[in-house]
């Protein structure tokens, strides 16, 4: 399994749902991500911690959605993330990072 590096950037206190097309999708395209059928998504940014979805595809997504009350906690400058799916096994996977 290869696992998505990718930057994204945020603007405190802005909202990010699927709804206004802003929400934050990484996609399994190429990569050989593990089922991801009754995972859990997690996306922790900055010691914020927020649950996600799975969508399916093709190609199938882990999004997560950002309120303007967990952005407008988020510091200026470049910070790590990751994006965990615990499995319907219970294993753990990071899917993406950057």
């Amino acid at each position: 399994m290869t696992t998505l590096t990718k930057q994204i950037d945020l603007t405190r206190g802005d909202d990010y749902y699927n709804a206004d097309s802003r929400a934050l999708d990484w996609d399994s395209t190429g990569l050989g991500w593990p089922s991801l059928v009754g995972a859990t998504i997690t996306l922790g940014l900055q010691g914020v911690s927020v649950v996600g979805s799975v969508v399916t595809g093709p190609p199938v997504k882990a999004r997560a959605e950002l309120p303007s009350t967990t952005t407008v906690l988020l510091r200026a400058g470049n910070y790590p993330y990751d994006v965990q799916a615990v499995l319907s096994n219970g294993h753990s996977v990071t899917l993406a990072r950057g």
